[in-house]
């Protein structure tokens, strides 16, 4: 389980203290590593997410954590290399192997997750800027039980599996919209 969660403030007030409490509230029992991404940009942190470096997020933050348990893989946030899109995924995907072999030899594949080969399909011929219908083309071959966050920074896209198997919740207010799985 790595838990994601994001927060995007209607005013662009800031919200650092906001994704610090809701990430710090899912690793409470067990601290691992997590990353936030905001302004483009994705930072690593590990162990208590209150010893990093204070930083201002104006308009939104995305955050997940991953928890340590030894030598497995495990999912963490994806940001391609220009920084134009950026993946949370939680979950399994159960045709990992076959989504993998839809690539193009020349996607150099640096952590092998799912995040990663979510993005770079989206990437493939399919992201031209309408973030919603291409998670839809990639949507429609993918197979497991899921929830994920895709963001261009313009539109942020929650989407959880068809069967509903993995927790989506959204709370929203008139200064701010956040969620967390």
């Amino acid at each position: 389980m790595c838990p994601i969660a994001g927060i995007y403030s209607k005013n662009n007030s800031d919200v650092s203290n906001s994704i610090n409490l809701m990430l710090n509230t899912m690793c409470h029992k067990k601290p691992g590593e997590g990353w936030l991404i905001a302004n483009g940009d994705m930072e690593k942190w590990q162990g208590d997410i209150n010893s990093r470096a204070e930083i201002v997020y104006r308009k939104g933050a995305l955050g997940q954590i991953s928890f340590a348990t030894g030598a497995k893989q495990l999912e963490r946030p994806y940001l391609d290399y220009r920084g134009r899109l950026a993946l949370l995924y939680e979950g399994k995907l159960y045709n990992y192997k076959k989504l993998r072999s839809k690539l193009s030899e020349n996607h150099q594949l640096v952590t092998g997750t799912a995040a990663e080969i979510i993005v770079h399909l989206l990437l493939e011929n399919r992201y031209q800027g309408d973030l919603e219908e291409a998670l839809r083309e990639v949507l429609a071959d993918i197979d497991g039980s899921y929830t994920m966050a895709v963001s261009d920074g313009v539109k942020t896209i929650l989407v959880r599996d068809p069967v509903g198997k993995r927790p989506a919740y959204i709370a929203e207010n008139s200064k701010y919209t956040a969620f967390a799985s």
